[in-house]
């Protein structure tokens, strides 16, 4: 935070240091073909992370459309039959940075080269994730990330303390921060 006096708005983010992240691993039909992704966040927030692959038809080149939490591959095909490999939508995924936003690989399922065909793909969610953490400034709830406005935090008087506390399902943690002219410490 700034060093100057008077109130402002404040921004946090904290990051849950449980390895729990949400995945998908395909199961299409043919060999080699499948892939096993893996959210960037961990925590709960990765199972909003959704794949889906689309046979749009015609001839089509692969292409990547991310809405939200929703990433859509649009297969290379030629008069309607899907030519794109789990390689070829692996490097596009890699070469995409709003797509490593959400996720942090697409790695070969087990037994798996990439060498195959994929076939499409209904929009399926990662899941598996299940620790989702939370933090509590004085009596304020804070999801994983969130933007405070100033009329939101608490006022103390100068020079008293206060608890921010970390709670997580796999446990909490209790840091406890100095409030001085106006400034957590």
């Amino acid at each position: 935070m700034p060093n100057t006096s008077g109130r402002g708005d404040v921004y946090i983010r904290f990051k849950s240091q449980s390895s729990d992240y949400a995945t998908l691993t395909t199961a299409l039909t043919g060999n080699n073909n499948d892939l096993t992704f893996t959210a960037q966040k961990s925590g709960t927030d990765g199972n909003g992370v959704s794949m889906k692959y689309t046979n749009a038809g015609g001839t089509q080149t692969l292409s990547i459309t991310i809405i939200g939490s929703d990433i859509d591959i649009r297969l290379r095909t030629t008069s309607g039959t899907i030519n794109s490999t789990s390689a070829e939508i692996q490097s596009a995924l890699y070469g995409d940075p709003g797509v490593m936003a959400l996720i942090r690989s697409a790695a070969h399922a087990s037994g798996n080269d990439g060498s195959g065909v994929v076939t499409a793909l209904a929009k399926t969610n990662l899941a598996g994730a299940t620790v989702a953490a939370s933090m509590t400034v004085d009596n304020l709830s804070i999801a994983q990330e969130r933007y405070i406005p100033e009329s939101e935090l608490p006022v103390l008087p100068l020079g008293s303390d206060s608890k921010v506390k970390v709670i997580g399902t796999a446990g909490s943690a209790t840091i406890s921060c100095d409030y001085r002219d106006r400034f957590w410490i």
